[in-house]
């Protein structure tokens, strides 16, 4: 599930485009999303931060705080479109959406994959 639009990554992007919270610790985000195992929180972070959606702040403390926001140019995006719906997906992820590859692109893969099958 290497989507911008899994359950989990949208309620941390939800979770995190709140005003009142511009900066929440894994502990604060785990307890506001019920369900959500420490693995799986862990992943989704790791890939919005490596995809440039959220930023990940260190605080050097016994034991370390660990802080995470959304990036400036997430923030920017978010109140362009008064949505979160529209922000791009994070660098790395192999889903393609349909409209960013264009119409012509899918005729022509399923064009190809249906000449494939009729040659079986």
């Amino acid at each position: 599930m290497d989507r911008l639009g899994t359950k989990w990554v949208a309620m941390i992007i939800t979770l995190l485009a709140r005003p009142n919270s511009p900066e929440l610790r894994f502990a604060e985000l785990a307890k506001a999303m019920p369900g959500v195992s420490h693995r799986m929180l862990s992943q989704e972070l790791k890939r919005l931060t490596t995809g440039g959606l959220v930023s990940r702040r260190l605080e050097d403390s016994v034991p370390p705080k660990v802080f995470y926001r959304l990036t400036p140019q997430t923030l920017a995006r978010k109140s362009e479109t008064g949505t979160t719906q529209s922000l791009p997906r994070p660098a790395g992820s192999d889903h393609q959406d349909v409209h960013q590859i264009g119409w012509s692109k899918v005729q022509s893969v399923r064009l190809r994959n249906s000449q494939y099958l009729e040659a079986r």
